[in-house]
């Protein structure tokens, strides 16, 4: 959908802000080895534990149960595929989250206001991540921009030229007024923020994750809090106006 106005855009990262914090982040670097493990379990139906020794002690003990998962269902085809949505829901604890829906519907129904989804992930599991969470309606409202697509895949944040390929996205879509960025880590977060300003863009970072007193920006403990500040301080309603 083409902006016709300006608009208030919110720019918010997946792994560490849409999952329950705290449980995502210690498996995001093993996906890699996840994806080795589909390929093992594509090739090997009957396999045992081994398959799935990929990451942390942690992440082990956490995965050892899904090899009898997916021989006890006759039905399933695709072990890979499996694999991906069984630990999504039991290791990455990635699941429908009421409030969170509440919170993005208000903003989407707000005037004026542009959400999108910005990651380094794959585009698959972005995909199931935002369904798992939010639902398939909701999640097909949301834009999912990736980096490994944006100007060839040449960057990712929190190098410059993500933060350049995202604006000129942006700018094909219409209209740009202020940008608020939504990420866990403290350098996305600088490395946008000096991208815009140096663009004379109006900029404003928050922080997924426990406050600490060297926090260069606002910190909320969740994803629904952080929209929640948004909502009840007004801060899209006031800049609107303030465009008009």
């Amino acid at each position: 959908m083409l902006m016709t106005t300006d608009e208030t855009i919110l720019v918010i990262d997946i792994d560490g802000c849409l999952c329950r914090y705290g449980v995502f982040l210690p498996t995001v670097r093993f996906f890699e080895e996840v994806s080795n493990a589909k390929s093992k379990l594509l090739k090997h139906s009957g396999c045992t534990s081994d398959c799935l020794a990929v990451g942390t002690q942690g992440w082990v003990q956490s995965a050892l149960s899904l090899p009898r998962a997916l021989r006890a269902d006759p039905t399933i085809r695709h072990y890979g595929r499996s694999v991906h949505r069984l630990a999504m829901e039991h290791v990455l604890q990635c699941k429908l989250n009421p409030e969170l829906i509440e919170a993005f519907d208000t903003l989407l129904n707000a005037p004026n206001v542009k959400i999108v989804f910005f990651t380094n992930g794959q585009g698959g599991h972005a995909r199931n991540v935002v369904k798992m969470v939010l639902g398939e309606d909701l999640a097909n409202k949301i834009p999912i921009i990736l980096t490994r697509t944006l100007d060839n895949g040449r960057y990712r944040k929190p190098e410059e030229g993500a933060y350049l390929a995202l604006k000129n996205w942006m700018k094909t879509q219409g209209k740009m007024s202020k940008f608020f960025f939504i990420d866990d880590s403290a350098k996305n977060l600088e490395g946008a923020q000096a991208v815009f300003e140096s663009l004379n863009i109006s900029v404003q970072c928050l922080r997924i994750g426990r406050s600490n007193p060297n926090d260069a920006f606002p910190s909320y403990g969740t994803l629904v809090q952080a929209l929640g500040s948004i909502n009840t301080n007004r801060a899209v309603c006031a800049l609107q106006q303030a465009s008009r």
